[in-house]
């Protein structure tokens, strides 16, 4: 709130299921913040050109909205926890459109650097991660790695 509930270049987006109290009362208090509960996809709540901002502190496997973030061709600033298992995409963004952040103090300098973004580097951003994530992510590329998976299994299972 410190850092950002003034600003109005700024609309902090909440989005999860089943939050709590606590946190429906504080939203209330932030002039440009909005929570939205239970929503049907990312896409519905989340407009082109935003930085996604993970700070996951625990939680198992990897997070499906970081994945959908990059999907998007948005910028994403996250957790460590929040980026295990796309070290591939991390190691392999040379526009900065994936920021690994742990402190509030890290949150804060990314955002504002988000908000001096040109243009031309949102557009490189947007189209770097679109193709981090169909390298990587996508059904296209998953899909023969799981079935070579399973093949080597039931290979495994009858010798």
């Amino acid at each position: 709130m410190k850092n950002f509930s003034q600003n109005d270049k700024i609309n902090l987006i909440i989005g999860g299921s089943n939050p709590t109290d606590e946190l429906k009362a504080l939203i209330t208090k932030i002039p440009n913040c909005k929570l939205h509960c239970n929503f049907d996809s990312l896409e519905s709540i989340v407009p082109q050109n935003s930085l996604m901002i993970a700070p996951i502190k625990s939680g198992a496997g990897m997070k499906v909205k970081v994945a959908e973030t990059i999907s998007m061709g948005l910028p994403i600033a996250a957790s460590d926890e929040a980026l295990v298992g796309y070290d591939k995409a991390e190691s392999n963004c040379l526009y900065g459109g994936i920021a690994r952040i742990n402190t509030h103090e890290e949150y804060v300098r990314v955002t504002e650097e988000f908000l001096q973004c040109p243009q031309e580097r949102m557009k490189n951003i947007y189209t770097e991660n679109k193709n981090l994530f169909k390298s990587y992510y996508s059904y296209e590329t998953s899909m023969p790695a799981i079935y070579g998976l399973c093949s080597d299994m039931l290979n495994g299972a009858t010798r």
